[in-house]
């Protein structure tokens, strides 16, 4: 599956800010495909993307029907995989993943919810750089250089191209 990731992260960090729903839908996808590959050990990779599809399609439509709440929840998934991430990779063993997740996602609804376009543009920057690093396998300092590389040339390209739209 990592060429999802690599498709999706770079979706994510050139258009995340542009296309919410994406967001929300990639978000969901990646979160399905998480839960079922750790849920159903010995599932079959068709299967663990049919249930990842199917959290994506449930987060896109959310996103259209109840775009308040699946903000606030979005923000929360993205934080947290992200705040996993970082943990995992700067100081493993200093908290639980469970308690990275809860404390990054807190962080990341909060942010989402107050500042949703520039908490939109760097939450998808971060988690398109988070995906890119997951399937890039490369060694933790290569790894943290390539998410933290990827996330600002993400910030920075939907920043211009936010910002160009509003001057329009």
């Amino acid at each position: 599956m990592p060429l999802i990731r690599v498709l999706i992260g770079m979706s994510l960090l050139v258009s995340g800010r542009q296309l919410f729903w994406f967001f929300v839908a990639a978000v969901g996808f990646v979160f399905g495909m998480d839960v079922a590959a750790q849920s159903l050990r010995g599932a079959s990779p068709a299967m663990i993307t049919l249930i990842a599809l199917a959290a994506g399609a449930v987060g896109a439509l959310l996103a259209y029907v109840l775009q308040g709440i699946v903000i606030l929840v979005s923000g929360f998934i993205a934080g947290g995989h992200i705040a996993t991430m970082i943990v995992a990779l700067t100081a493993p063993g200093i908290m639980s993943f469970e308690a990275a997740f809860v404390i990054g996602g807190v962080i990341g609804a909060i942010l989402l919810g107050f500042l949703f376009d520039w908490a939109l543009i760097v939450l998808s920057s971060l988690f398109g750089a988070d995906l890119l690093t997951e399937a890039a396998n490369f060694s933790p300092t290569a790894g943290l250089v390539l998410f933290f590389a990827a996330a600002l040339a993400g910030i920075i390209l939907q920043a211009t191209i936010w910002r160009g739209r509003l001057s329009s």
